[in-house]
């Protein structure tokens, strides 16, 4: 597998045009919002990305390295300075570039070295399940976390790495932003952010109108009131007739079905149906519209 910049490329702009138009990202890197609150409203990968960058950050690197990090003495300064083993940190300074190149394409080396080497292999118990194994607790730490100067070393030379090592736990989902993972704005749900913007917006223009100072109320009532009445109406009652309007693989757009029952999962309602294949499967209700209550008696059940 060779790499490019292309992928990162790619991902570095998103996230920062995410970063520019949903104010969410900014609020879960300053911690005022959690990865849970991010994942409700579809910026999940944005905040992976952000923990991405954030971690290299840390170990004193950034995605894309200058040209110095195709020297291969600067690479090995780097992994060097982040193993804490001594013999390692040596083995790492009188390393090669013909044998670290030639490590890229052996999994077998590179995995000893990455996670230590076997002290007993994983085998067949006689209760017929595999033993994990264990490993020396001495490795070449560097090549976690200085993965990054490692994959801009092998972009800059033109070096491939064996699909088996991009495999490997420890340093996985580090590789995958360079080569599989593309950081997509689909999904992302704009409606409920424009609306809780919206809803935080009137609220502190109720507290100033009433010349209210919010630490003086029992926020945990208001909070429990606001969640009970929305709970209330966040359900769809068995027999209620919905009309397609985003087709599926087995729904057709402008069809009539009739829900069978109803669940919210992640924060959003899924809705049954029996859908043209004859089964009983659950769908986002967002994609049918409610032909039989009217939005007015939604509302009302709201506000009452």
């Amino acid at each position: 597998m060779k790499l490019s910049y292309e992928n990162i490329n790619y991902n570095l702009a998103a996230y920062e045009k995410a970063l520019a138009e949903y104010p969410i990202l900014s609020q879960y890197i300053e911690g005022s919002v959690s990865f849970a609150a991010a994942n409700a409203v579809g910026m999940a990968e944005f905040a992976q990305f952000h923990q991405f960058l954030k971690k290299h950050s840390l170990y004193g690197f950034s995605p894309i390295s200058d040209k110095s990090m195709a020297i291969f003495q600067n690479l090995k300064k780097a992994i060097a300075d982040s193993t804490t083993t001594p013999r390692f940190k040596t083995f790492v300074m009188n390393r090669t570039k013909k044998k670290f190149d030639e490590m890229l394409s052996r999994p077998e080396e590179f995995d000893r070295l990455l996670n230590g080497a076997w002290k007993s292999r994983p085998a067949m118990l006689r209760s017929g399940r595999m033993s994990a194994g264990t490993r020396k607790r001495e490795r070449v730490e560097g090549l976690e976390k200085a993965i990054v100067p490692l994959i801009n070393y092998a972009i800059l030379n033109g070096i491939e790495i064996d699909d088996r090592i991009a495999s490997q736990s420890a340093i996985a989902a580090d590789i995958e932003w360079f080569f599989r993972k593309r950081l997509s704005f689909s999904g992302i749900r704009t409606k409920e952010m424009s609306m809780t913007s919206s809803l935080i917006k009137s609220f502190s223009e109720l507290l100033e109108k009433e010349n209210v100072d919010i630490r003086t109320l029992n926020v945990k009532y208001i909070m429990s009131a606001i969640e009970k009445k929305i709970s209330g109406a966040f359900a769809v009652k068995e027999g209620t007739a919905l009309r397609c309007v985003e087709s599926h693989q087995w729904l057709a757009e402008g069809k009539t079905y009739v829900a069978q029952g109803s669940y919210e999962s992640n924060g959003s309602l899924l809705v049954s149906v029996r859908d043209d294949e004859g089964r009983n499967r659950y769908y986002p209700f967002s994609a049918f519209e409610d032909i039989s209550t009217r939005r007015d008696d939604l509302l009302r059940s709201l506000l009452g």
